[in-house]
């Protein structure tokens, strides 16, 4: 399939490149063959797992999978058959249905036929949808405060949505309602167990659907690259885009960046600090490309040109989100504090910040909202989880519970992060 769809690009390529002139059937244009792609995640919005905004959509993939034949989805899980949008917290209802001018059943069907293509098929694509289920089902516990200690501590409620989750995942109750509700400290040599609020237990819950879901993209990723990554561009994938060998020579490179533009919403968290402070190195790449650089080349030859950019220049929002004591080095500063929180981030950058013009301080202001004069405008953020989401790191307890997941792109995976963690704890003590 990969091979029909690159020979079908060269054919594209050739006719609208090429003539004929008798004697060589590509005289006038020289033809380029595209001979394969590698993929990148820079940035995965995982916050959409969990919720999205009332007129927006999560991922098309989960409303796919609910408008897939009854028969398909009870396969996968008894009872799943039945599910629609309104099953699940995480998708809830949606006010548009058709995509592209085709509905979720016709998209569902395209998306199998493509994963076929990178080899996703039978069991392997069952596996797959079933862990897309444990993370819809992970949304739908519930905890509430535990009447017997005097309210501290969370109790999961709603049984019947927890047996799904012990199903789905093939763990235990207990098990994962104490991965969930409870926390393992070690202080001063000693560990003890903690048990966590019904909110901090939600949050554990949502922590683990989006790294579910960000690994089940990592798998896909990884696959497509298998498949698509050109063979002579040897050793690593990694290597695309890097310096070609003196016998790739005639390889070229083509690179896309897929992202999204300036964001602002009625709530700016984390993730739209990210998206756009990605944008404003674009905007300074393209002013230095195609405005410095043609003023500095007009000045070396002696031409007088008239082009003041200090007016597109943004390289003083760069400095304050990226520059020393920036903002990013405050939030790394107060995950690395045993007592970091985001009111204290958002103090320090207040107070260092003071005399920046683009860093806005407006009485209004709730202690954990700052804003920012963008190249695009001013964009006043919500700081509230921008430790926890900058930090973005599931337990030590909890991942160890997930490795024993029955389902094998969950435990494969978490095994990976397992071994990673502990790794880095040991070169951290």
């Amino acid at each position: 399939k990969e091979n029909e769809s690159l020979e079908a690009s060269e054919r594209g390529l050739h006719s609208s490149g090429g003539d004929s002139d008798g004697d060589n059937e590509s005289s006038t244009v020289p033809v380029c063959s595209l001979v394969g792609s590698f993929f990148e995640i820079f940035l995965l919005e995982k916050v959409r797992v969990i919720g999205h905004s009332k007129n927006e959509r999560t991922f098309h993939i989960f409303y796919q999978l609910l408008a897939a034949p009854s028969a398909f989805k009870e396969n996968l899980f008894q009872g799943f058959g039945s599910a629609t949008h309104d099953s699940f917290r995480y998708v809830g209802s949606t006010g548009s249905r058709i995509i592209e001018g085709m509905t979720d059943t016709e998209h569902f069907e395209l998306t199998v036929s493509a994963l076929k293509t990178f080899g996703i098929e039978g069991e392997e694509l069952n596996t797959l949808m079933k862990a897309l289920c444990i993370v819809l089902q992970l949304g739908n516990l519930t905890f509430e405060p535990d009447p017997s200690v005097d309210g501290e501590g969370a109790l999961l409620v709603a049984d019947d949505e927890l047996e799904k989750v012990t199903t789905f995942m093939g763990i235990g109750q207990e098990e994962i309602k104490n991965a969930i509700t409870t926390r393992l400290v070690k202080a001063r040599g000693e560990e003890f167990v903690a048990r966590l609020t019904p909110t901090q237990s939600r949050d554990s819950c949502d922590a683990l659907a989006k790294e579910i879901y960000s690994q089940i993209v990592s798998v896909l990723v990884d696959k497509m690259n298998k498949r698509t990554h050109p063979a002579h561009f040897g050793r690593k994938a990694d290597q695309v885009g890097a310096s070609i060998a003196a016998d790739e020579k005639d390889t070229g490179c083509i690179s896309l960046l897929d992202l999204f533009g300036f964001e602002t919403f009625d709530k700016n968290s984390f993730e739209q600090l990210c998206i756009n402070y990605a944008n404003e190195h674009l905007q300074n790449r393209y002013i230095l490309d195609n405005f410095q650089s043609v003023k500095d080349d007009y000045e070396f030859e002696g031409i007088e040109i008239d082009i003041d950019c200090s007016t597109t220049n943004n390289s003083e929002v760069l400095n304050l989100v990226e520059g020393r004591m920036g903002l990013i080095s405050i939030i790394n500063e107060e995950c690395v504090r045993p007592s970091g929180n985001s009111s204290s981030f958002v103090y320090k950058a207040k107070m260092i910040h003071k005399e920046n013009s683009h860093l806005v301080s407006e009485k209004l202001h709730r202690p954990w909202e700052f804003g920012v004069k963008h190249f695009a405008g001013l964009v006043t953020y919500d700081a509230t989880d921008f430790i926890e989401r900058n930090t973005d790191q599931l337990p030590l307890d909890l991942l160890e519970c997930v490795t024993k997941c029955t389902n094998s792109i969950i435990s494969t995976q978490f095994d990976a992060l397992l071994a990673e963690r502990r790794h880095l704890l040991k070169n951290v003590q």
